[in-house]
């Protein structure tokens, strides 16, 4: 693979106010410096640069499109699931589709944790 660099430095000058020795400068572009080199490239170093700069951005650039379906997809299967354990989701004794003996041990163990409090006690004031 043949390949080559150029590089050419320029130079702007135009007049600037308030600096007399400039008042009768056109503006102008000065090439200061040109460089060109050409070579040729085989072997191990095409190989290195055309998985760096051509198989590589053109993999993350399928990638991203990859990585964003599958968000979408755990997505959906997320909302699915949680819709679908709604319908099983119920808290101490409210009510449920399951019957009425979860619902007797739910309201026993919620009952159990709750410990009271010792007579005369004050567990909150009210004010006000």
């Amino acid at each position: 693979m043949n390949c080559s660099v150029k590089l050419q430095l320029s130079l702007y000058i135009k007049s600037i106010k308030g600096i007399g020795q400039t008042a009768q400068i056109e503006p102008v572009v000065l090439p200061l410096l040109w460089f060109e080199e050409r070579g040729a490239m085989e072997g191990e170093t095409l190989h290195t640069f055309y998985i760096q700069l051509v198989l590589l951005p053109k993999v993350l650039h399928y990638a991203q499109y990859v990585l964003l379906a599958l968000g979408c997809v755990l997505l959906f299967i997320s909302v699915v699931y949680q819709i679908r354990s709604q319908e099983k989701c119920y808290l101490f004794w409210s009510s449920s589709k399951k019957g009425s003996q979860d619902k007797e041990a739910m309201q026993a163990y919620s009952e159990s944790l709750m410990t009271p409090a010792p007579k005369g006690t004050v567990l909150q004031e009210a004010r006000l």
